[in-house]
């Protein structure tokens, strides 16, 4: 099980794996070459590791316009005759959330389409900040060890779905799929956009960890410094700080514009996540309250609870500790300030790099109508509890 652990954590498997399921639902219509990517075949002159790539652009037209042709012949699919839904305000909200999510996954690919330049720049910069981070020398780059985890989760819910509704109904595999891939877009679209947090989160702990090392001070630094003898740091760092304070600036603005390109798309999913896990929790509560059991909901129901919560969650964690991160680093500057005999230059540097950090003021928002942290979570909670209760009712009127 170890050696399992240690092969699912490799790299160079969660960067083709990511890409296989991205590529596969639309989310990733640019060329990547894996080879640079993962430092296999790397030179000098290899500066673009992402370029445009038309058959992205065709690929996702493929999908809208399929997507489209469901969204009008919707109504064949939305209720198959095997399921009783009768109360009039359920069947009205899941007929809304399943066109609204035809619509949802159209839109973000015409999104990705539109964006795919956008998109491909963010992504080599992200790059060039890591490229340059592993230039300096006290900076070891390490890679993140929870995305295969967060990748196989939503894969096994994913295939779960899909295998259950097959069992259960007349329709083919492809019709199976092509039915809840909507859905799976969604959640597939909020999972990378928390992939790509937790990117910048690492980058920002090897630049935090690399100041550290820099100064020779232990992470645990809240010990106050008189019960440590200062320890002399002269010119030769200054070269190093000086790149890591412009690294840090780079990875800010990249994680805003990272942002911006998600805003809207995340906003919209958030909406119909929120809407769609309470009417699969609703769907799981009539046996307790109802003599009519309905399986095939009460069964795929879980499966989707797992992928609109967990994408949520995993959106808000990551956005967190991102922000978490990046205040960090005026932690460690200060500590270094406090615990170094620094050099003048350096101390100017230093405090140069201290009041950026401050004056920016980071944090992730959607359109400011709220932040991107862990107080979303119980903003959410109290939204699907009241709304929950309100079509409880109605089953039971």
């Amino acid at each position: 099980m170890i050696e399992m652990w240690r092969y699912l954590r490799k790299p160079q498997l969660t960067v083709y794996c990511n890409l296989f399921v991205f590529r596969l639902l639309g989310l990733a219509p640019f060329s990547v070459r894996t080879s640079c990517l993962l430092g296999i075949n790397l030179r000098s002159n290899d500066k673009k590791i992402f370029s445009v790539s038309k058959f992205g652009y065709i690929y996702n037209a493929i999908l809208t316009v399929s997507m489209t042709w469901l969204i009008i012949n919707s109504k064949i699919y939305v209720f198959p005759a095997t399921i009783r839904v009768e109360e009039l305000l359920p069947k009205l909200v899941g007929k809304s959330l399943m066109v609204f999510g035809y619509a949802m996954a159209v839109i973000i690919w015409i999104a990705y389409i539109l964006r795919q330049s956008s998109m491909v720049t963010i992504a080599n910069g992200i790059y060039d900040s890591f490229r340059v981070m592993e230039s300096c020398r006290d900076i070891h780059v390490k890679h993140g060890n929870c995305l295969m985890f967060k990748w196989l989760v939503f894969l096994m819910s994913s295939v779960y779905i899909c295998v259950v509704e097959h069992i259960e109904y007349s329709y083919t595999s492809i019709i199976v799929i092509y039915i809840k891939l909507s859905g799976l877009v969604l959640g597939w679209m909020m999972l990378q956009y928390s992939f790509i947090l937790d990117v910048f989160r690492d980058r920002f702990a090897d630049l935090n960890e690399g100041l550290l090392r820099i100064g020779r001070v232990s992470e645990e630094f809240e010990v106050p410094s008189f019960f440590h003898r200062k320890i002399l740091i002269n010119s030769t760092v200054l070269a190093d700080i000086a790149t890591l304070r412009r690294v840090h600036g780079e990875l800010c603005h990249l994680c805003y514009q990272v942002g911006d390109n998600y805003a809207l798309l995340v906003l919209l999913v958030i909406i119909v996540f929120s809407a769609g896990s309470v009417y699969n929790i609703y769907f799981l509560l009539i046996p307790a309250i109802s003599n009519y059991p309905p399986l095939l909901p009460l069964i795929t129901g879980i499966g989707w609870i797992v992928i609109q919560l967990s994408a949520v969650i995993y959106l808000t964690t990551s956005a967190t500790r991102v922000t978490q991160a990046v205040r960090r680093t005026a932690h460690v500057i200060h500590a270094l300030l406090d615990m170094c005999s620094l050099h003048p230059d350096v101390t100017r540097e230093l405090k140069i790099f201290s009041r950026e950090i401050l004056a920016k003021k980071f944090h992730l928002n959607i359109y400011d109508i709220f932040i991107l942290d862990n107080s979303l979570l119980s903003s959410i909670a109290g939204v699907k509890i009241t709304y929950l209760i309100i079509l409880i009712q109605f089953l039971i009127n």
